[in-house]
């Protein structure tokens, strides 16, 4: 009986593969951005700010 993959890691590969290739069309979709949410992404601009400083400054020291 022959099957249709050789092993299992070339099953893995193309499930890895087609999950990547449903990743870049679901990326590659028109976004929305509703006035709600973009509302309150300016309301804690200051504090995602200050996250991503901390997160620069954390990688710096590692």
């Amino acid at each position: 009986m022959v099957g249709v993959f050789p092993s299992e890691a070339s099953a893995v590969r193309l499930m890895g593969a087609f999950l990547m290739e449903e990743n870049d069309r679901w990326a590659a979709q028109r976004k929305v951005c509703y006035g709600t949410d973009y509302d309150v992404f300016q309301a804690r601009l200051g504090e995602l700010v200050s996250i991503a400083r901390n997160q620069a400054r954390l990688a710096k020291a590692a």
